[in-house]
């Protein structure tokens, strides 16, 4: 599922948490449930908040006065500072207040069925941000990306897009606060969950008096949720073991493919030899070709199609041709990596469905019905949204790789017959026309996504249009998502914030059912 499916699940969850809320209050144990899922939920959204606002950790720190805190970032004009604080809040008592009784009771009732799962959608969710940007594992260290898409994310592209969708989850959220605010009636449980109860209780009351609803709502409408990059980012896949990927069996392996063929570049990409990259250009012409056909028969691009398909296909014509005068220092002798075989897997799987003894398939053998014609046009999109990245990826590595002494270009001494191989310089002939060839192949994979219809998918172009400011991309994009990304120090646990003041006696005396 892709980050933006888990963010429709939970919100239909809320959904559900919300109605149920209309029904009278169940049991203790249904009421602690139900207050141990809502801070989960709260703590959930805090933690992707982090990320997608690219916050400091003075951003974060903790104060006594909290309306002097929000009055204060307000003024900074810090809306995400605020969202985040107000969803670290928004769960502070009931996770001290756990931290003493440590308590897990079964999920029971539908209000704690609703939120739990509602979490557990959110966990998920943030599980695919994290496994794309990586995680932090210490206070103070960088994130180091595993994906094109997570380095883009950390740069800032769509930024307001993909905050004004998490806002809107934060919104719905404090909405329910409303009515949960009066749902825990501590006073009617045990002396055992009276205290997480109450808490739980004292959180709601304090976020539906907080600035949290409002700031959530502002940030929801700075932005496109429809439109965040976000929504299509899928977990990032593994590329350790190149097998996995030699034979895609379905149209989503094969996207996949070329996802574990980009993360490869992103994670190894310093370690790309001239093999690799003459089999990644090789694969690539033909997934062009497959595509062109693709749109042909699904009737999108228009008279504008055959032009752009061609002028995408060219330049990687191009590159193997540059790459056949040039050679990496150690011969791979045929290895296939991770690069290598799930690109070739790629094409493979899609002339196994289009052209598999060499003749074009008809076009009603493999869209029958309007389903597998749905089904066609959303894997040449996603498809298509990826070949521009991983260009500007062969691109970035292969330079990296020539800075490093790995690549050789062929060179004639005068006045003799010998060869001779020696590190390719920039400005040499055949990896000037490599280097060319793969920014017209990124270039012209993007026209052909705007023809199509198709938004490509962020990554290194979008990086850097998203921090303008860089004159230069580093040696490796984990390096360059470590500079544009600021560092945290930690977030200490905040103690609970002061809630509304009781009156004196009984819990909740005077409170009517």
């Amino acid at each position: 599922m892709s980050y933006g499916e888990q963010l429709e699940n939970a919100a239909a969850a809320l959904a559900r948490a919300y109605v149920a809320l209309r029904d009278s209050e169940p049991d203790p144990d249904a009421r602690a449930s139900a207050a141990l899922a809502r801070a989960r939920l709260y703590r959930s959204l805090e933690r992707q908040a982090v990320v997608l606002g690219s916050l400091h950790a003075s951003d974060l720190a903790a104060e006594a006065d909290l309306p002097r805190q929000y009055e204060s970032l307000l003024a900074k004009r810090r809306p995400i500072a605020v969202l985040t604080i107000g969803l670290r809040h928004a769960a502070a008592s009931t996770i001290a207040a756990n931290d003493v009784i440590r308590i897990d009771p079964p999920t029971a009732g539908a209000v704690a069925v609703a939120l739990r799962e509602a979490h557990q959608a959110l966990r998920a969710a943030g599980d695919i941000l994290i496994s794309n940007t990586g995680a932090q594992t210490a206070p103070g260290e960088r994130h180091q990306p595993l994906t094109a898409d997570g380095i883009a994310l950390l740069a800032g592209a769509g930024r307001s897009d993909n905050l004004a969708a998490l806002a809107s989850l934060a919104a719905a959220a404090s909405e329910i606060d409303v009515r949960l605010a009066r749902w825990m009636w501590p006073e009617d449980a045990p002396t055992g969950l009276r205290s997480l109860l109450a808490a739980a209780e004292e959180d709601a009351w304090q976020t539906k008096s907080s600035p949290l609803h409002d700031t959530a709502v502002l940030l929801a409408a700075g932005g496109d949720p429809q439109r965040a990059p976000i929504l299509g980012m899928a977990p990032a896949p593994p590329v350790d073991d190149p097998q996995r990927w030699s034979h895609p069996s379905s149209a989503h392996d094969c996207v996949q493919a070329i996802d574990a063929a980009r993360s490869w570049l992103v994670r190894r990409g310093d370690e790309l030899t001239v093999d690799q990259l003459a089999d990644a250009a090789r694969a690539a012409l033909a997934i062009t070709r497959y595509l062109g056909y693709l749109y042909t028969h699904l009737g999108s691009g228009g008279e504008e199609l055959p032009m752009a398909v061609d002028a995408a296909a060219r330049p990687w014509r191009g590159a193997l041709q540059a790459v056949a005068e040039l050679r990496s220092p150690i011969p791979d002798h045929g290895d296939r990596g991770t690069l290598s075989t799930a690109i070739a897997g790629a094409a493979a799987w899609l002339r196994g469905q289009l052209r598999p003894d060499g003749q074009w398939r008809s076009r009603e053998s493999w869209m029958a019905n309007p389903t597998d014609r749905v089904a066609w046009w959303n894997t040449a999109g996603q498809i298509t949204a990826r070949m521009p990245d991983l260009a500007d990826l062969l691109h970035q590595a292969v330079d990296v790789s020539r800075a490093r002494g790995g690549v050789l270009a062929m060179t004639v001494q005068v006045g003799a017959r010998s060869v001779h191989w020696r590190p390719a310089l920039a400005e040499h002939r055949s990896y000037r026309a490599l280097a060319k060839a793969l920014a017209n192949a990124a270039k012209h994979g993007r026209v052909l996504a705007a023809v199509v219809g198709v938004q490509p998918r962020p990554g290194l172009e979008a990086a850097r249009t998203a921090h303008r400011a860089a004159s230069a991309l580093p040696a490796k994009p984990a390096e360059l998502a470590g500079q544009w990304y600021p560092q945290q120090a930690g977030m200490a646990e905040p103690t609970a914030p002061a809630g509304r003041p009781r009156s004196p006696g009984t819990p909740g005396q005077g409170r009517t059912r």
